[in-house]
């Protein structure tokens, strides 16, 4: 009798905290032990009851056009009582029809932010959301190859200074994209090259001459200078459309002040959309199919992402476990051996690392004395930090210390470069000989580090290491508080480049764009090298002079290369259709299909 109410305790103490997987697992003990208990017999009865409710209230809903509700009622019905008459073939019915993926995410995108950058929740949902013209599609022979998701093939003619698009005409029934017509895609370009447009894109109109329908399937782009990597320089081809369907007329500038030209440009928004945003449930951000799949197809695949906010690791393994979950994108370290070894999700590596960097404020006096910019480097115990941040023993298999600011296994990485070495007494005679004796002390540095738990943790310590040099120094977080541009010296960031040679110079800019203006207060070495590489005239002179910035920018110390870590993606085993090796967070996610997960009490 002491046993049975011990366990009684326990399937009361689960159902009450609607941990019904548990309650399940003590209940089907009990009935083993005591089959005819009135308790045993009770306990069942009710379980049945609620999770009969909850699966014709999932139906009802599924059938009045609330999948995503009734997805999670009979989600709920299947924890509490899958045994339950119907419920298996309801579920399953429904939830391949319309499938749901919940996605585990940190933080998500916020409009407060006030980093000089995009922010990597940023780039993930944009990622989730818009189709760009190229986009990374695998990692082969230390390169990135790219793909588009509108092109049926890209042809160079005359040697390489002219290029034929030739255009899908039609989609399978699970991609999402628009299609285009010549026409279309011109327009869309058009506005790039087009000084005095709003859109100019000055990297793009250097390149690229005119643009010319040829069909209604094929356009020819000629081209002043051949790029190096035409597929990263072309995939801002749609980054001036938007989904507004009002016109828009533009003005373009002239020679004479007086005359301007009207430039019609109204039937130039593309619909680039991927998924989009509709809301929020249960907490969660919903993104949905722009196009759904046809009633009559054979397959479906997913057709709702759910982005659910964790709080830290452990509450997110625990989710993954317990069916809350079915992906994360970026998991620790730690977790990762965790997943691997219960023997349930697939664990993949991303093909690329992320880096991790100090960037300095052009006008800070921090940068502008090139001796403090070596005081801060050396004094930076990058190796003890790594091992903190990563949280494992063996944290050489998840990360290592770098020297520049893009992924080491990438070609245009000069492996030359030492890593700066960590030596704080260097650090305080740099400083001490830097020091005149009437020099007034130095102002606060402004440490401005984005709002997540991993990041201010290492900022933290390398503030630390920083007041133990008698530095006053400032930790401040893009927490949404401040009203006012915040004035920093230094500025954390954790950053992938798939193509250093067409991305370095926007890296450094902390732009979207590259463009000649950002360029006015930088060294005179650096304006000549950036423009060396965006003018070189073949792929092997590009990644020299990329090696080159490289060691140049590490002698300068123009900035501060901390580390690079592995990042792992995790998926339930139910999960079908990603690619190995991604390269972004949702690769191919119109091809991803969920199978109904069924949890038994031994999950």
């Amino acid at each position: 009798f002491h046993l049975l109410g011990k366990k009684t305790f326990w399937l009361t103490h689960s159902i009450q905290n609607s941990n019904f997987i548990l309650a399940r697992f003590y209940l089907n003990r009990l009935k083993t032990m005591y089959p005819k208990n009135t308790v045993v017999t009770d306990q069942a009865g009710k379980l049945l009851e609620q999770a009969q409710l909850l699966m014709n209230e999932g139906v009802s809903e599924y059938r009045s056009g609330k999948q995503a509700k009734g997805y999670l009622t009979l989600t709920r019905a299947m924890r509490v009582w899958p045994e339950t008459p119907g419920l298996v073939s309801s579920f399953r019915r429904e939830a391949t029809r319309y499938q749901i993926l919940r996605s585990g995410v940190y933080s998500v995108p916020t409009q407060k932010s006030s980093l000089p950058y995009k922010t990597r929740d940023a780039i993930r949902v944009e990622d989730l959301t818009r189709e760009p013209f190229f986009r990374p599609r695998d990692f082969h022979n230390q390169a990135v190859l790219y793909s588009s998701a509108y092109l049926e093939d890209w042809v160079p003619t005359d040697l390489g200074r002219e290029y034929v698009f030739v255009l899908k005409t039609h989609r399978q029934p699970y991609e999402t994209f628009s299609l285009l017509d010549s026409q279309e895609l011109a327009r869309a370009i058009r506005p790039l090259i087009t000084e005095g447009s709003s859109s100019f894109h000055e990297r793009l109109a250097s390149f690229v001459e005119y643009v010319e329908p040829l069909d209604l399937q094929r356009v020819s782009v000629s081209l002043n200078q051949i790029p190096v990597a035409p597929e990263a320089t072309f995939a801002d081809f749609l980054s001036s459309t938007s989904n507004e369907s009002s016109p828009k007329i533009e003005l373009a500038s002239t020679a004479d002040p007086s005359e301007a030209i009207r430039l019609d440009y109204s039937s130039r928004h593309i619909d680039t959309n991927r998924y989009k945003e509709v809301g929020e449930i249960d907490g969660a951000r919903r993104y949905v199919r722009a196009r759904p799949e046809p009633n009559d197809s054979l397959d479906f695949h997913i057709a709702e992402v759910q982005e659910v906010v964790v709080e830290s690791p452990l509450e997110a393994t625990a989710m993954m476990k317990n069916g809350d979950l079915d992906y994360m994108p970026d998991v620790t370290a730690y977790q990762v051996e965790q997943f691997r070894e219960d023997g349930k999700f697939f664990v993949q590596k991303w093909a690329l690392p992320k880096t991790s960097v100090l960037q300095f404020h052009l006008d800070s006096p921090y940068f502008q004395r090139s001796m403090m910019r070596r005081v801060l480097q050396y004094s930076i115990n990058r190796e003890r930090l790594l091992s903190e941040l990563l949280e494992v023993e063996n944290y050489q298999r998840y990360g290592r210390l770098i020297s520049g600011p893009s992924a080491s296994n990438l070609s245009s990485y000069n492996r030359l470069v030492e890593p700066a070495p960590y030596s704080p007494a260097t650090s305080l005679a740099l400083l001490l000989t830097s020091r005149k004796p009437d020099e007034k002390p130095m102002p606060p540095l402004n440490l401005l580090v984005p709002n997540e738990k991993s990041a201010i943790k290492t900022c933290t310590e390398i503030a630390n290491s920083w007041k133990r040099l008698g530095l006053s120094v400032n930790l401040i977080k893009d927490d949404g508080t401040h009203k006012q541009p915040i004035q920093y010296d230094v500025v954390y960031r954790e950053l992938r480049m798939y193509e250093p040679i067409t991305e370095l110079w926007p890296v450094l800019t902390m732009k979207d764009r590259a463009e000649l203006s950002d360029l006015t207060n930088f060294p005179a070495w650096l304006r000549v090298k950036l423009l060396a590489l965006d003018k070189a005239s073949d792929r092997t002179s590009a990644e020299r002079i990329a090696r080159e910035l490289h060691e140049d920018l590490a002698r300068e110390v123009f900035l501060i290369p901390l580390w690079e870590v592995d990042q792992y993606a995790v998926f339930g085993n139910h999960v079908q259709g990603f690619r190995l090796n991604p390269l972004s967070p949702y690769q191919q996610l119109e091809r991803w299909s969920l199978r109904p997960r069924i949890l038994s009490v031994n999950q």
